[in-house]
């Protein structure tokens, strides 16, 4: 072993403790930034340089110490991926369940102002009309007079909550617009970043720092629109939405939002399933629809079965009974009768038979009848509330397993302080050990070269 050999491999061996401090420098100053991966100094061992003449191989060893062969990331890329889709499961998840407490508060119940008390409230003014059929004067006008009011309290209670699910369907409408736009944004980052990482990979540099602003962007996708991302050999992404792919390498697709409200991707429809679009894109397609039928056939319901009732039926003044209420949606629905005495509360045309209000108990009867508006909306009720339970209760699981794989993604790439610091006093030893080889080298170069041959030193 020479001396020049030893002071070259503890040469080398200061540099690679010197990167590895660096390293864990860079490390421990982006512990809180988001979306860094942890990384690592490679050292590899150096062999003996070539071409070496045969005659010396015996008599030195040649091998030259320590090199760094460069800065991994410590990522687990089936981790990353898997992260990714449990955030994109969670994410439509979280937004299905808003939308379903977004739904059911547009039926406030079990209160006294909400529509199933006004249901009651109305059959029972007819029942008090039925009760009272000889009333006349004042009397008689507060009872019909109440019947009508309570009319208009059923009616107005529907438009409302039809308002109500149409302003939700809106809202929705306007996130699922800004979801797709900064989407586009996102894929358009992630494109001109695939071009930088090219570039970069192609001419040996660094691409740890891009790495990890590509990731984020993969996640950002994932959680808008459930991007799916495949990172190629060079360390670019490709991201399929829907089946649709969206970037590839450097080109990317055009995300939009077509007439019917489905996102499409270069005009094609995209299927989405994950990802806070894919739920906006059911809440406003299918669940909210859904539910403006089911308080659509309420209205239908009620609007129906009162109107046949009350045309079969004669007023006040002997005449047959018109249409109680008008419209036949939740949103049209109103109460077609403005005088009181126009309500049909008997069921004679005689003048004896004008105040019996057997009509008027027809009409009150309705109220606990086979298929009833009130049952109808007893069940629909019941069915939002369901709905809205197993939302929440399917975000909360699916957040849970989403936290351990985020825990899992953590520990695996995030930086730990115990562990660098750790690494800072390995790399510091690594140093001292280093600079002792080469003073000691110094020492034995200088006494070789100054003090051989000198009698008595």
């Amino acid at each position: 072993m020479t001396g020049f050999g030893s002071l070259v491999r503890a040469n080398n061996a200061l540099g690679a403790a010197s990167y590895g401090l660096d390293v864990t420098g860079q490390n421990i100053s982006n512990a809180n930034t988001t979306g860094y991966t942890r990384q690592r100094a490679d050292q590899v061992s150096v062999g003996p340089v070539s071409n070496v003449p045969s005659m010396y191989v015996s008599r030195q060893r040649g091998d030259q110490g320590v090199a760094i062969s460069g800065t991994s990331r410590l990522n687990d890329p089936v981790i990353d991926a898997r992260d990714r889709l449990e955030n994109s499961r969670s994410s439509y998840l979280a937004t299905a369940a808003s939308t379903a407490s977004a739904i059911e508060t547009a039926f406030p119940e079990p209160t006294t102002s909400g529509l199933s008390s006004q249901l009651d409230t109305y059959f029972q003014s007819w029942a008090a009309l039925a009760n009272q059929p000889n009333a006349s004067g004042t009397a008689s006008t507060a009872l019909r007079q109440a019947v009508l009011s309570a009319g208009t309290a059923v009616t107005t209670s529907l438009n409302t909550a039809s308002q109500n699910l149409a302003d939700t369907a809106s809202t929705l409408s306007s996130q699922l617009s800004s979801t797709v736009t900064a989407a586009q944004n996102s894929a358009t980052q992630l494109g001109q970043l695939n071009a930088a990482i090219k570039v970069a990979s192609s001419t040996g540099q660094n691409t740890n720092a891009l790495a990890d602003q590509r990731d984020m962007i993969l996640a950002d996708l994932a959680k808008s629109v459930g991007g799916t991302a495949t990172i190629n050999s060079d360390g670019t992404a490709d991201v399929t939405v829907g089946g649709q792919a969206l970037v590839t390498g450097n080109t990317v697709s055009t995300l939009a939002i077509d007439p019917t409200s489905q996102v499409t991707v270069n005009g094609t429809v995209a299927t989405m399933t994950t990802g806070a679009a894919g739920a906006l894109v059911t809440g406003i397609t299918v669940t909210v629809p859904a539910y403006q039928a089911k308080l659509d056939n309420v209205a239908a319901t009620l609007a129906s079965t009162v109107n046949a009732a009350h045309q079969a039926g004669y007023d006040a003044n002997g005449l047959p009974g018109g249409a109680f209420f008008s419209g036949t949606t939740a949103a049209t629905i109103s109460v077609a009768i403005t005088n009181p005495s126009d309500l049909a509360a008997s069921g004679s045309a005689s003048a004896s038979g004008n105040n019996d209000g057997t009509q008027a108990t027809l009409i009150a009867n309705l109220a606990t009848a086979p298929g009833s508006a009130s049952t109808t909306y007893v069940n629909l009720v019941g069915d939002v509330g369901s709905m809205s339970a197993l939302a929440a209760q399917q975000q909360t699981i699916q957040d849970s397993v989403t936290s351990n794989i985020d825990a899992t993604r953590q520990s695996n790439s995030g930086v730990n302080y115990d562990e660098e610091v750790t690494n800072l006093l390995m790399y510091q030893r690594s140093y001292q050990a280093a600079s002792r080889v080469l003073t000691t080298v110094d020492d034995m170069l200088d006494t070789l070269i100054n003090r051989t041959g000198k009698v008595g030193l």
